[in-house]
């Protein structure tokens, strides 16, 4: 019957209705209507209209919903005699659901004029509105920053820890020139 089950709250709800013959044929002049619920009440009764050019094709357009869950029932002379045909006693209903309103901040898509210039003055900045953005680009400087800093250090700034690394590195020479005799003396080698 719609093309989607929830709606914002501004926006119509086109619901179409198509009715058809046991055999297939097309309703032509069908009355029916459709019932509108919220919370169990009635809101509004809303006729069907035929769609120029689609035979058993009918319209109802309905405005003004209230946010919340929405039940619309087709009725009518036709339909209850077509459901009967058919041996259907369910009524046709179809549940929406209509958003409730959007906060200002939402619904209305201009920035706090105020607030910006705010912002702007306490970092410096600039306002600039839609037709200003070309001036604004000129203003900005594009170039790259490029900063060196050069910083030396010796290689070596601790002298005490080089000559212990010497110190024991030639400590350790005769030890393995010793343990080198030692074993050729066994015959190990």
């Amino acid at each position: 019957m719609t093309d989607k089950t929830r709606y914002p709250h501004y926006s119509d709800v086109n619901v179409r209705l198509r009715l058809s013959e046991v055999n297939g044929l097309p309703v032509g002049k069908a009355e029916s209507e459709l019932l509108v619920r919220s919370n169990d009440e009635l809101i509004q009764t809303v006729p069907f209209l035929p769609e120029r050019g689609a035979l058993g094709v009918y319209r109802a357009n309905l405005t003004g919903l209230p946010p919340g869950k929405i039940r619309v029932e087709a009725r009518g002379a036709s339909i209850a005699r077509l459901l009967e045909e058919e041996n259907y006693d369910d009524p046709i209903v179809l549940d929406l659901s209509v958003d409730p309103h959007d906060s200002a901040e939402l619904s209305v898509p201009l920035a706090d004029a105020a607030l910006l210039r705010n912002i702007a003055g306490a970092s410096g900045g600039v306002v600039a509105g839609p037709a200003g953005v070309e001036d604004a680009l000129t203003k900005l400087n594009l170039e790259a920053i490029n900063s060196e800093n050069v910083s030396r250090q010796p290689l070596w700034n601790r002298w005490l820890l080089v000559w212990l690394i010497l110190i024991l590195l030639l400590a350790e020479r005769p030890w393995v020139l010793y343990s080198h005799l030692i074993l050729m003396r066994h015959g190990q080698l």
